[in-house]
């Protein structure tokens, strides 16, 4: 195997951040094609002399491809989280990540799950909030950020106007409707998720549906038509078949893995 098709490239620490570097292009780009692709994903795969073991762990890193004039340039930041700034100032975990857990002492973990506290190192994906850009996870919030310079800019609560304790990484965008669709989560004796609207400009959500889904289950996605969810076991679910509307347009679907006598059993649910 290459360095040019090494998976492993992608398991590696980059520390270095870059600001437009020039990238030499082989062939030519259409000239209507002009814009930025901004991706989100791991950076930095140890806090200190922890390391993170989980794909969700990583200290999260913007990338920006930048397409102008038939030139494309390169730059990558890290996004300023405060689990980034405890890691850089600390070197050890802040809050409780899917897969490691926090380095701090036993009664400030036992107060972080009592208060429900998440972290913010927002390393699965980016959103547009009308003119504002954000970097989200499964998290209560997501971190704003400048698309020039991909600086951290402030913080947003995803979970104002919801009665959940998250909401997930894996929005749905309805073009036709203007509108984002996802799942908020609460976690108690039973978890929750709850559908929900939010308008495309980032305004007030609006609750559409909610399931309980017992006390142990995870959900990750929702979709449209063809859905893909990870559960408990990791296991993943492929829906064959679309949902419509009665107008033929795709109807948002739920799906949810149910702990019970079968585990592989899910339910399903058209809005």
């Amino acid at each position: 195997m290459n360095a040019s098709t090494d998976y492993r490239a992608g398991l590696r620490t980059q520390r270095e951040e870059i600001e437009n570097e020039r990238l030499s292009v082989d062939g030519s780009f259409p000239d209507w094609l002009t814009g930025d692709l901004v991706g989100n994903g791991p950076g930095q795969f140890e806090a200190g002399d922890t390391r993170l073991r989980h794909w969700f762990d990583p200290l999260a890193m913007l990338r920006r491809f930048r397409i102008d004039d038939g030139e494309v340039t390169y730059a990558n930041r890290f996004v300023g989280s405060r689990d980034y700034e405890f890691a850089e100032r600390n070197g050890g975990v802040r809050t409780p990540f899917p897969g490691t857990p926090p380095d701090r002492p036993l009664w400030t973990r036992i107060r972080q799950v009592l208060d429900g506290t998440f972290p913010d190192n927002p390393v699965i994906g980016v959103q547009r909030f009308g003119d504002e850009f954000a970097a989200i996870t499964e998290s209560p919030t997501a971190l704003t950020f400048d698309p020039d310079t991909l600086e951290t800019t402030g913080r947003k609560d995803l979970t104002a106007g919801l009665d959940s304790d998250l909401t997930l990484a894996h929005v749905h965008y309805d073009r036709d409707e203007g509108v984002f669709y996802n799942l908020g989560v609460s976690y108690g004796r039973e978890t929750v998720y709850t559908l929900f609207r939010r308008p495309a400009d980032g305004g007030t959500p609006t609750p559409l549906d909610d399931h309980s889904a017992g006390p142990l289950a995870v959900g990750h996605q929702v979709a449209s038509g063809l859905g893909v969810v990870r559960c408990l076991h990791m296991q993943v679910l492929r829906l064959r078949q679309d949902v419509q509307h009665r107008s033929g347009h795709l109807a948002p679907v739920v799906v949810h893995h149910r702990q019970v006598h079968h585990p592989n059993r899910w339910v399903v649910r058209a809005i």
